[in-house]
């Protein structure tokens, strides 16, 4: 009877397993296909509003900007995520947390780290590197935002091994929203000051986009998971305050003691 009650609870933990893998497939694919079609109208109107001149500068310093930011934050989503799933199987609340905080803020450092060094030599690689000094706002744009944007990574990672995929969705979409948003802001003083000022602001516009895609996935990190709570009020699994509670409790504390004697 014993063996026939584990089979059918086994049996039913694969069934919601399978569920929870194919519900975050149809969210994560759904998310990915809006994110694409907002990029789609940002790249189209971007390159009608600053024009081939512009575009041509946005060009030289955006993959300047993507090898840094793949270049930092490299293996740091897997492992991170391959971490927090091993922790959140053991029902350790507080390790996944620990290990997500670990990762962001060694990102973190090596942005900031990567931010100075581009600070101290803005000039030059505007002029001897990529060839035109029209470009240096651009590269002064990534100097703050560079340790936001690399920690993001680590986030990500967090949700991931908790098999949380709503947070990455909608950060995704916020983030090609306000790309857009700032773009339609800035408009007419693009069309005002010329190819240098419209790249620095489409580079702008790329990297607010990042930092608010963290600050969504950080808001959520730091709410301990309120937002994903059942309709009876229970967090999901691995899904609840991310600190250890102590407790004061003196029933608990005797009863502690009682089972160590």
């Amino acid at each position: 009877m014993i063996i026939i009650i584990k089979i059918r609870r086994g049996f039913m933990w694969g069934e919601v397993v399978r569920k929870s893998f194919a519900s975050g497939a149809v969210i994560l694919t759904a998310a990915g296909l809006a994110a694409r079609m907002l990029g789609f109208v940002y790249r189209v109107y971007l390159s009608n509003l600053i024009g081939a001149e512009g575009m041509g500068l946005y060009e030289l310093v955006i993959p300047v900007y993507t090898a840094v930011v793949l270049t930092i934050t490299s293996g740091i989503t897997i492992a991170v995520s391959k971490m927090v799933a091993e922790q959140n199987a053991r029902s350790d609340p507080a390790n996944p947390a620990r290990v997500t905080v670990y990762a962001a803020i060694l990102a973190a450092g090596a942005g900031m780290l990567v931010s100075f060094v581009i600070a101290l030599n803005a000039d030059g690689f505007s002029v001897k590197i990529l060839g035109d000094e029209r470009t240096l706002g651009a590269l002064l744009i990534l100097v703050p935002c560079l340790p936001g944007v690399v920690a993001a990574s680590a986030l990500k990672g967090y949700f991931y091994g908790m098999q949380q995929v709503v947070p990455t969705a909608v950060s995704q979409i916020a983030e090609q929203a306000v790309k857009f948003l700032v773009l339609v802001l800035s408009a007419g003083a693009i069309i005002e000051r010329g190819a240098g000022y419209a790249c620095t602001i489409a580079v702008f516009a790329t990297a607010a986009g990042e930092i608010l895609n963290m600050l969504v996935l950080l808001a959520v990190f730091r709410s301990g998971g309120r937002f994903f709570k059942r309709r009876d009020g229970s967090p999901k699994r691995g899904e609840g305050s991310h600190m250890p509670k102590l407790t004061s409790d003196p029933v608990q504390k005797k009863t502690a003691g009682a089972r160590c004697s």
